[in-house]
């Protein structure tokens, strides 16, 4: 259990590899320069209540845009069946990042209103399958939801608004089509559920 705890400006706020079962809750691992919470091989956490608001490394005074693949909350290698309530996620490179660089995807994660806003690229990006998000928001950011290879997703009750727009966080739209909301792109995305979300504003 790690409850009330604080790691700020560092690398990796919380750093979880091969960690199952554990509870993280009211902690601030904010303002970190790589991740604010990683996972790597770590199933069945539950993380409730946690800041993890500027996972950043960004240069703007040199015009970079890409954040370096920064997030709020990393999870990749196996990283299976973790439950998400009410985190602060928001002002990340990523909010929230699904990454199966080594092809080992993340599946059964659940995710139910945090608030991964003002992303300077994706809010929530995810490049694995069976993973839920539920009444989060998804605003200000490049992308609410950017979805590639994300099989039997499900979108329930989601906010995302006010991403892509020219005077906020614009970066990398994609060809054809901009930015937006919920996009699917870049991968497959077959029996997935998407309902009842509040998409407005995005351009």
């Amino acid at each position: 259990v790690l409850e009330h705890n604080r790691a700020n400006r560092v690398w990796d706020g919380l750093n979880l590899i091969d960690a199952d079962d554990n509870l993280v809750a009211d902690n601030d691992f904010s303002e970190c320069s790589n991740t604010c919470a990683k996972l790597w091989h770590s199933s069945r956490n539950r993380f409730l209540r946690n800041r993890l608001a500027y996972g950043l490394r960004i240069d703007r005074a040199a015009g970079e845009v890409h954040a370096r693949d920064s997030t709020g909350v990393l999870i990749e290698t196996g990283s299976d069946d973790n439950y998400w309530y009410r985190n602060d996620v928001t002002h990340g490179g990523d909010g929230i990042f699904i990454r199966p660089l080594n092809r080992w995807v993340s599946r059964g994660n659940v995710f139910v209103e945090n608030d991964t806003s003002y992303a300077n690229k994706n809010c929530v990006e995810s490049w694995s399958p069976g993973n839920t998000f539920i009444r989060n928001r998804a605003n200000h950011g490049s992308y609410g939801f950017w979805l590639g290879g994300s099989d039997q997703t499900v979108l329930i009750g989601n906010e995302a608004a006010f991403n892509g727009l020219p005077d906020g966080f614009h970066n990398a739209p994609e060809p054809g089509f901009g930015h937006g909301g919920i996009v699917i792109v870049g991968g497959p995305s077959s029996h997935c559920r998407i309902e009842g979300n509040l998409l407005h504003h995005n351009h």
